[in-house]
């Protein structure tokens, strides 16, 4: 139903008391209602709860959209409006839904170093002041630093409600220069400059993977700027990486095809 994947990321300037840190990343819930996949999700956060931290990488709502494919300008590059306009049709995100499913699947969970999430351009504003209640730390275009035993790394996010409102060199300036960093960043397309500007690891979703695959599991639409590149998987760029979920949920068509939904799980280890 939802794939796990686990892996080790190793970097040659990780500080020794980071080496075992263990990194629960989950993008694209789009949730309405708390339904099996949402279960699935707390079955994977029950299996691995010796986590340390949980990221959430953006599109915690679900909106129902229609994007006019007629138009070659992404409907999320500009201030949105709801309902019709040249880019397609847009619902009001449903915000107190994703909310209560966000309250049953991580309210009660303690990790070690924290949860931190990043908007996502289906996100509302009010879910993002919402999410602090349960112990969530929300980033916009802001770095908070964290403390681990007698290390000291930031972690980052990009406000994506649109491209337009992600602010990179806000963001970096936040981060001490030489202190290992972690990025959220809903969309995959900035990860170079994000690398340009000194971090470490960026977790990523937006894509959804293609959501709509060919049997060789070759997206069809991708829905970034960069098209293929960074659209699915872990992808290292110099010394950096960045991870591109495949995610939870679905937008425009309740539909996946050849490609699954995804949770992953990263450990991190000095080389």
């Amino acid at each position: 139903m939802i794939e796990l994947i686990e892996n080790i990321l190793q970097f040659e300037d990780l500080p020794k008391e980071l080496s075992d840190i263990k990194i629960i990343h989950i993008t694209d819930m789009h949730s309405h209602s708390y339904g099996k996949y949402e279960q699935a999700t707390n079955d994977v956060l029950n299996q691995h709860d010796d986590a340390d931290m949980l990221i959430l990488s953006g599109d915690i709502c679900h909106q129902f959209c229609i994007p006019n494919l007629l138009n070659d300008t992404p409907a999320d590059s500009h201030p949105r409006k709801i309902g019709l306009s040249k880019h397609g049709y847009l619902a009001k995100p449903a915000t107190q839904a994703a909310f209560d499913v966000c309250k049953k699947l991580f309210d009660h969970r303690n990790y070690p170093l924290g949860i931190y999430a990043a908007q996502g351009n289906h996100d509302s504003d009010k879910l993002m002041a919402m999410l602090p209640d349960l112990g969530i730390t929300t980033l916009n275009n802001s770095a908070v630093k964290v403390k681990h035993r007698s290390c000291e790394f930031f972690i980052a996010g990009l406000r994506c409600h649109s491209r337009n409102s992600c602010d990179i060199p806000a963001t970096i300036s936040q981060i001490e220069p030489g202190k290992f960093s972690i990025a959220i960043c809903h969309y995959p397309e900035l990860a170079e400059p994000l690398v340009a500007g000194g971090i470490n690891l960026i977790f990523a979703g937006h894509t959804h993977g293609g959501q709509i695959c060919k049997p060789n599991r070759q997206p069809i639409i991708t829905h970034s700027r960069t098209g293929k590149y960074y659209v699915s998987g872990l992808t290292k760029i110099d010394n950096s990486y960045i991870f591109t979920s495949r995610g939870i949920g679905t937008t425009t068509v309740p539909i996946r095809l050849f490609c699954k939904r995804q949770i992953a799980v990263f450990t991190l280890k000095r080389k």
